[in-house]
Parts: structure tokens; C-alpha cells; sequence
């Protein structure tokens, strides 16, 4: 299983809108192999705890299907980018952090194994 941790800071512009007004969505757009693509509405304090990447799963009950009988993944993800709806409401700067995690390891204690 491949995650994901992204950390994204907010500029001048951003924190002020914070204050003021309710925050604008930021999305994540995958394209998988098969040139397939999905949009994903994400929580940036989320992002930054980790997320499964590979695969990604849409909806709970695929997601506990895979650590119940893991697959196989046919369609993985080729690449992702980010879309935030006011771009300048962020610094430009992304710091990605990627992790491999067992999925045998996961499931017997619990901690993801990072």
C-alpha cells in the first residue's frame, strides 16, 4: 500500500481569508493507467496525516474489501495533482512525504506499520 502525506501552508492571503471567511475546497485529481480520471475534495489537515494512494479506494466498503482479501491493483494511480479552488490562498511550496506500508503488518497491529 502506498501513502501519502502532503504538507500545505497557507500565505498572507490565506490566513487572512481564514479568519474572515469559511474555507475555499481544494481538490485532488487522479489519473490512473488507464487514463481514467477522478477528483477527490480533500481536507488539508487530513493530507498532511497520510493517505492511501495505492490503491485508492472509493468508498469504505472497497477499501475494507482490500485489507479483508488484498488484490491485485489493475488500474494504479499515474499521477496526481492538486486544485485548489483560490490557488493563491497557499504557498507554492507542497513538501510530499511517500511511504510503502505492508498490508499484513497493518492489519495485525494496527499502526499502519510506519
Amino acid at each position: 500500500m502506498l501513502m501519502m502525506e502532503a504538507q500545505t501552508a497557507r500565505s498572507l492571503l490565506g490566513n487572512v481569508r481564514n479568519l474572515l471567511y469559511r474555507n475555499l475546497p481544494t481538490f485532488l485529481e487522479v489519473t490512473h493507467g488507464s487514463g481514467r480520471t477522478r477528483h477527490w475534495r480533500t481536507v488539508r489537515l487530513n493530507l498532511s496525516s497520510g493517505v492511501i494512494v495505492q490503491p485508492l479506494p472509493s468508498s469504505q466498503e472497497e477499501l475494507a474489501c482490500f485489507f479483508r482479501t488484498p488484490q491485485i491493483v489493475t488500474d494504479p494511480v499515474k499521477s496526481l495533482r492538486f486544485i485548489a479552488a483560490s490557488p493563491g490562498e497557499f504557498r507554492p511550496e507542497i513538501l510530499i512525504r511517500w511511504s510503502r506500508v505492508l498490508i499484513e503488518e497493518a492489519i495485525i497491529d494496527g499502526s499502519g506499520g510506519r
